[in-house]
């Protein structure tokens, strides 16, 4: 997406094959979509719609390829997580355009500058999504239904996915992070190359004793998330 010298954007891993193109840079990213097993068949269905905030979904490749950044960007691939809403930023910057404040996402320059930075200056080494459960918290004799589904909010990291289901207004469509019920998911992804989409998240560890520290870290980088993550009410 975007000029004309390749830069394939997010993260910790999906592996492409040679491209036939002098200057074309796949970065891998954390958003893919894979097959699963139901519960119903044993046999790998098809992913047909994004309705997860898992990796399964999540994760998908994306390449840039700009002639401005050709020497440092052609066949490279990078590590760092980046996300879509990065991409209009990433085309303004490479227009010569001025940059618009109000934009989420972070431009994807410095990584065609440099494939090898660990993560985004302004970002750091995060990546968010967020996609409801259609399941009601509104019920008799709860009177407040403009609380009506639970919202997850995802971070996930070079090493972890963190998640919160947190009940969410419809009204002001802001979550309430202070949920005394909300619900949590913690997941090790070292040593994930993409490759083996429902090897790593399997194993909920978010009420591991020894990872509570690691909660904490990681849900204050989960609050502090883009602005996507909080709209003004």
């Amino acid at each position: 997406m975007g000029g004309n010298s390749a830069i394939t954007a997010i993260g910790p891993s999906v592996s492409f094959p040679p491209l036939n193109f002098p200057s074309i840079l796949p970065l891998a990213s954390p958003l893919t979509s894979r097959a699963f097993t139901s519960a119903r068949s044993p046999l790998p269905l098809p992913l047909l719609a994004a309705d997860t905030n898992f990796e399964s979904v999540v994760r998908a490749p994306l390449m840039i390829r700009s002639p401005l950044y050709a020497a440092t960007s052609a066949g490279a691939m990078t590590r760092a997580l980046t996300q879509h809403i990065d991409i209009y930023p990433t085309l303004l910057e490479l227009a010569g355009l001025p940059p618009v404040d109000s934009l989420q996402g972070e431009s994807l320059v410095p990584l065609l500058r440099n494939p090898a930075l660990p993560a985004l200056p302004g970002r750091g080494a995060f990546a968010y999504t967020q996609y409801p459960r259609n399941t009601t918290l509104c019920a008799p004799p709860e009177p407040d239904c403009s609380f009506a589904h639970a919202m997850g909010y995802r971070v996930r990291t070079p090493e972890y996915s963190y998640t919160e289901w947190v009940r969410f207004n419809n009204v002001t469509y802001t979550p309430d992070f202070s949920d005394p019920n909300k619900q949590v998911e913690l997941y090790n992804h070292t040593g994930d190359d993409g490759t083996e989409w429902t090897a790593y998240e399997n194993s909920n560890l978010a009420a591991v004793p020894a990872n509570s520290a690691l909660v904490a870290e990681l849900a204050a980088a989960l609050h502090r998330g883009p602005n996507l993550l909080h709209p003004a009410a």
